[in-house]
């Protein structure tokens, strides 16, 4: 997202992160990624944190319970595969979401240093190989208990039936 979120008090933030043990001098926006907000925070010692906020009033309908804790579920399951050995899962730190307030959930995540690439972008065939890969190993791996069950839904389905 390229513009700050509505409604967040960036002290407030600044200060939740010591509910992490992160005791962050500067918190730098990172207008990166899609749906949600980040930014890097660091403290005096120079370690360094990207640090995620979900507006949960932006969040799409979960077939069970609130936008809170369908995010909820999905960090959890980051985290459960990222303890299952996948150590290409980047996982939350800690307790995996933190609210702030009643709009805004937080999460943070150790800073890993890569190149972003951008959507259609077109892969080498080594990029391409190693990508299914990690997908396999995903997919050969048994869910971990938070994974929320998504049924199979056409949207619109109503209206392709009245179609045909």
């Amino acid at each position: 997202m390229k513009d700050l979120p509505a409604g967040l008090d960036e002290r407030a933030l600044l200060d939740s992160l010591g509910e992490w043990g992160i005791g962050a001098v500067s918190l730098d926006y990172a207008p990166v990624g899609f749906g949600d907000y980040h930014w890097v925070a660091a403290d005096a010692d120079g370690p360094r944190w990207f640090v995620t906020v979900a507006d949960l009033t932006q969040k799409g309908p979960f077939e069970q319970g609130s936008a809170e804790s369908g995010l909820r579920q999905a960090m959890d399951t980051a985290v459960a595969l990222r303890e299952q050995g996948l150590d290409f899962v980047v996982a939350p730190l800690g307790e995996s979401l933190r609210l702030l307030g009643q709009r805004h959930a937080v999460s943070v995540f150790p800073l890993v240093h890569g190149r972003t690439g951008d959507f259609g972008q077109s892969l080498t065939a080594g990029e391409r190989a190693a990508v299914v890969e990690l997908l396999a190993e995903l997919h050969r791996t048994a869910p971990p208990a938070s994974t929320p069950v998504r049924p199979l839904r056409i949207p619109a389905r109503d209206r392709l039936e009245d179609a045909l």
